[in-house]
């Protein structure tokens, strides 16, 4: 009896051996596991940015008489886009202006158009409104300079721009001048305008910022 249990022992012995060598086998063995490799991404060329009015909608989905053709490019009038107002850095170089005004008829003659007042307002918060004159410069486009007229004196003078005009500043402190602007998808002075605000500071008037908007546009039909 105790020569079985003894044989039986071993042969147990001899299996443990057996199946610890075939796991150390297996393990010593096994194939790599693969590891995460780092995927390569395609490269993307980055389209050069558009500017934000110029779309890749078809105009056809617009309503048919919102939109203006001109050349390649199609303005759908009527939806703006506007532009974060940018800041204008101060210059101390700003001109002081103080002409006398000797009336419309004193003007030099541009164009066959006439200066004429425009409807007075209160750019330097004193209560009292001061005069406006729109000095044409130019046949087409409204094209002309402001000038505000101060107990008889040019006080300001404006840029030459298109279809310009000036509007009051509800604070009474200052203006905004806009004028139309190229939109550079080859209109001339179509396809937006720019607001500058003028305030008025140390006896003259300083630009501190502009905002352009634009119309929508697109080159699909």
């Amino acid at each position: 009896m105790k020569r079985k249990i003894a044989w039986l022992v071993k042969i147990l012995k001899v299996i443990t051996l057996l199946l610890l060598g075939y796991a150390i086998a297996i393990y010593a063995y096994r194939p790599p596991i693969p590891q995460d490799q780092p995927k390569s991404l395609p490269e993307v060329s980055t389209p050069p940015k558009s500017p934000q009015y110029l779309v890749d909608i078809p105009a056809k989905y617009f309503d048919p008489d919102k939109i203006f053709e001109y050349g390649d490019t199609l303005t759908l009038e009527g939806i703006k886009v506007t532009y974060p107002p940018v800041e204008i850095e101060y210059s101390s170089e700003t001109e002081l202006i103080n002409e006398e005004f000797k009336g419309l008829s004193s003007f030099p003659r541009k164009t066959t158009h006439l200066p004429k007042y425009l409807e007075s307002i209160n750019v330097d918060d004193n209560y009292q409104a001061e005069t406006i004159v729109f000095v044409p410069t130019a046949m087409n486009h409204a094209a002309g300079e402001i000038w505000i007229i101060k107990d008889g004196f040019v006080i300001f003078k404006s840029e030459d721009g298109a279809n310009i005009s000036i509007t009051e500043s509800k604070s009474h402190n200052g203006f905004y001048i806009s004028e139309a602007i190229s939109s550079g998808t080859g209109l001339a002075f179509f396809g937006g305008y720019r607001q500058t605000r003028y305030i008025y500071e140390n006896g003259t008037f300083r630009p501190v910022w502009y905002q352009d908007t634009f119309d929508l546009q697109t080159t699909q039909p």
